[in-house]
């Protein structure tokens, strides 16, 4: 009887293992011609994608998560040449701010300071026409309705940081705008500066129009200067140009940076 049960037993035994092992050899064949992209695991065959990825094997971008490709360090350049547009880019937070431009032959770009830096400001100087800092003496083409990139000199994408560091080398009025922007620390980043004409109405155009940024409806000064008097700014109400008459007027200043 002993004899009988210990056959019994040990049948049992080999039965539950084969069961076990088939069970092991299942769930390894689920993954076994299953290729995941992009850091993706496979779980029981199908393809666990990390945030950012989305398709069967995790081979396409998720546009609806774009910050979480950012924040895993893919570059703007990287998404766009990955099938993701501008549109898609601008607004999500890069390199300190909210990317507002992207060159999409070299993958340079600007962001904009994700907080104003004043909203009474002044641009400082006024009588002084400022050394080394281009006049820009009329609207690239229409003040009401600017082109998306300033081609003349001292407003154009590019000339903000070579602007402000000629006021605040030239002009010793204390707190104005492009020294408020020169100064600033924000999100780890110090190399910040008034953005040019051309580069305060992409801000407009790619952040504020689109409902990114957080910019108050007011005018915003630029750090193109007009002349001894005057200076550029961009009303972000409605889009339109202007020059104010006195660089004693305030206005907002909101910072930007290239990457």
């Amino acid at each position: 009887m002993k004899k009988h049960n210990f056959f019994k037993m040990a049948i049992m035994v080999n039965f539950l293992l084969i069961m076990i092992s088939s069970c092991g050899i299942s769930e390894t064949d689920a993954c076994i011609d299953v290729t995941c992209e992009n850091d993706g695991i496979c779980i029981d065959g199908d393809c666990d994608c990390p945030d950012g990825f989305t398709g069967v094997n995790c081979e396409n971008l998720d546009a609806a998560n774009v910050q979480a490709l950012l924040d895993s360090g893919k570059t703007p350049k990287e998404l766009f040449d990955g099938g993701l547009t501008l549109l898609q880019l601008y607004g999500n937070i890069y390199e300190g701010g909210y990317i507002f431009y992207l060159n999409t032959a070299d993958g340079t770009g600007m962001v904009a300071a994700t907080e104003n830096q004043s909203n009474e400001v002044m641009w400082g100087c006024n009588g002084t026409d400022i050394i080394g800092l281009p006049n820009v003496l009329d609207c690239a083409l229409d003040c009401f309705q600017p082109e998306p990139e300033d081609t003349l000199e001292g407003a154009r994408i590019g000339d903000g940081k070579m602007n402000t560091e000629a006021i605040v080398a030239n002009c010793s009025d204390v707190g104005i705008g492009a020294q408020l922007c020169y100064d600033l620390e924000l999100n780890g980043k110090s190399d910040w500066f008034l953005p040019s004409r051309g580069e305060l109405n992409l801000m407009y155009v790619n952040l504020y129009a689109m409902g990114h940024g957080d910019f108050p409806d007011t005018g915003y000064m630029s750090s193109s200067e007009l002349g001894a008097l005057n200076f550029w700014y961009q009303n972000f109400g409605n889009g339109v140009q202007a020059s104010f008459s006195n660089k004693m007027e305030e206005g907002s200043a909101r910072a930007a940076r290239s990457f």
